[in-house]
């Protein structure tokens, strides 16, 4: 993800703590990516956060939810009518 951080292709939002380390990071796109979505689905304008990872330290403490509404602003700034998540394991 480090590697996203500053190319125009992949937004990346980082989520500090107040003495300002890194408790969290996501990245969005706004393509829609074949695997697990339909033709309709991709060409539907949507935000797709490809990425997000949560420092273990703040488990509990709504990181989640604070990046869900990030994306959500963000998207609804872009007029895009969808947040899409991935979740590959």
């Amino acid at each position: 993800m480090a590697g996203q951080v500053g190319d125009d292709r992949w937004p990346t939002w980082v989520l500090c703590e107040s003495r300002g380390g890194v408790v969290g990071v996501t990245s969005a796109s706004p393509l829609t990516p074949a695997l697990g979505w339909s033709p309709e689905e991709q060409a539907q304008s949507a935000t797709f956060l490809q990425s997000t990872v949560t420092d273990p330290r703040f488990v509990g403490r709504g990181l989640g939810v604070v990046i869900a509404f990030w994306a959500l602003d963000y998207a609804a700034g872009l007029g895009h009518d969808w947040v899409r998540r991935g979740v590959l394991t």
